[in-house]
């Protein structure tokens, strides 16, 4: 990802952020079983195909096909993988890139990693402004991205590449044998972003979306914060600190952010603190002019439930009319016309 100034999403990168939502859930539950033992490979030519091919092959990015592969002792010489290319000196590493079409040093890496924070981007951004034009043999592309990958952990001190970030979220993801364990490993990978947003010229809607994985970070969090607060709503509490995180940091759509505030009103709301979720909701929603918090609030609470309780009911509706009232974005996308119109039928206390 490029460090860019936080901006609002254009109607084109909402739909683009949608659908890689839609993808990711259905890539976690692929991989999950994938990855399991005895999953059979679909077939693959290693020399031909490359970790691009089979990241092909299995639905997925090349930085999961690539740690997925990592463990892989049977492959030909040829065929290129982390292990392969971190047993490589960085002088031939640096030969390798020069090969390729790509000179750089120490110095000029580390400039441009204050700007550049993902390897996908550094190679479709930077180095194909540099290499020849000329198609590249399907083994280059993947020893281009992994020895930049390499020189980034060992040159770059200031942090590490996202997608460094997003492999010890997805290293052994599919062992945690619950879903405690797998919101733990959620707020740890939250705290490895927050060394980014230190610097105000991050964007974490960005990341998020310019590295798969952490897409995947995101979607799991959301899903398995909210579904853990309906069965278990104590072990849900460790989630908190990593919405809140996305909750303040977040500037992504109307859609996203509501999968969010939902996720911590519903958590919050589990573990009896209601009075905490209503307030901290609105206040989102009145600080931001957006009134994704408050219907986050109606979705948790299930306001249109006829076993929601009348004043809750009446409370959100007040909510819902302030957002229609002052203008607040997302009106339309998050369809607030309707649902007052739907709630102002129903009971209130």
């Amino acid at each position: 990802m490029a460090r860019s100034g936080k901006s609002k999403a254009s109607r084109d990168q909402r739909k683009q952020r949608k659908a890689q939502r839609r993808r990711t859930r259905k890539e976690r539950r692929h991989l999950t079983a994938a990855a399991l033992p005895g999953a059979a490979l679909p077939p693959w030519d290693p020399v031909t195909e490359g970790i691009r091919g089979w990241a092909w092959r299995r639905g997925t990015d090349f930085w999961t096909a690539a740690r997925l592969l990592r463990e892989r002792t049977d492959l030909p010489d040829e065929v290129w993988t982390e292990a392969r290319v971190a047993a490589l000196s960085t002088e031939v590493l640096v030969e390798h890139l020069a090969r390729l079409g790509v000179r750089t040093d120490r110095d000029s890496f580390c400039a441009m990693s204050d700007r550049y924070l993902s390897i996908n981007d550094i190679v479709e951004e930077v180095w194909a402004e540099v290499r020849p034009k000329a198609p590249m043999a399907v083994l280059d592309h993947d020893l281009l991205r992994l020895a930049t990958r390499d020189l980034y952990r060992r040159w770059v001190d200031r942090w590490p590449c996202l997608e460094d970030v997003a492999d010890r979220w997805g290293d052994g993801l599919v062992d945690e044998p619950t879903a405690a364990a797998v919101l733990a490993r959620a707020a740890r990978t939250a705290e490895d972003l927050k060394v980014y947003l230190a610097d105000p010229a991050v964007s974490l809607d960005d990341m998020i979306l310019g590295v798969t994985g952490l897409m995947g970070w995101f979607v799991t969090l959301v899903d398995e914060a909210e579904g853990a607060a309906l069965e278990d709503p104590e072990s849900a509490l460790i989630a908190i600190p990593p919405l809140e995180m996305l909750a303040e940091h977040f500037d992504g759509d109307a859609e996203g952010q509501l999968d969010v505030l939902r996720a911590l009103a519903t958590v919050w709301t589990a573990n009896d603190a209601r009075p905490l979720a209503a307030g901290r909701l609105l206040a989102w929603s009145r600080e931001r002019a957006s009134c994704a918090g408050v219907v986050a609030l109606a979705e948790a609470w299930r306001v249109n439930d006829p076993e929601c309780a009348p004043e809750q009911r009446a409370e959100v509706l007040r909510m819902l009319q302030e957002a229609l009232a002052s203008d607040w974005s997302g009106l339309e996308i998050l369809e607030v016309a309707s649902r007052v119109e739907e709630l102002e039928r129903l009971p209130m206390g």
